[in-house]
């Protein structure tokens, strides 16, 4: 999804955002305006929408790759990425951890 609402992104030609679901409705369903049970109920509408979008996966990495996004993206708020970035990060240390304690076995 190109970013409106303050965050624009350059866009390569023949991108994945050129097939989002996204790009055929309003842009500011994407851009939750209310805080609270409002905008909970404001970002619900946007995530049935990505649900629905073939390049939700893509829109998705992009999010969790640009931490300054806001609004909806890949079917996430980004508090939902920001602790899907955690858990992520969690799991690379225990990784790395199991990896370490194996390697020091005999």
């Amino acid at each position: 999804m190109t970013g409106t609402a303050g965050s624009v992104r350059e866009r390569a030609p023949q991108s994945w955002e050129d097939r989002a679901v996204c790009a055929e409705v309003d842009p500011e369903l994407f851009f939750p305006e209310h805080s609270g049970w409002a905008g909970a109920l404001e970002a619900e509408v946007a995530k049935a929408i990505c649900a629905e979008c073939p390049v939700c996966g893509d829109c998705l990495a992009t999010a969790l790759a640009d931490p300054t996004l806001y609004g909806v993206w890949g079917g996430t708020t980004r508090a939902e990425r920001k602790q899907l970035r955690r858990r992520r990060r969690a799991g690379q240390r225990a990784s790395r951890r199991a990896a370490h304690d194996e390697g020091g076995r005999s």
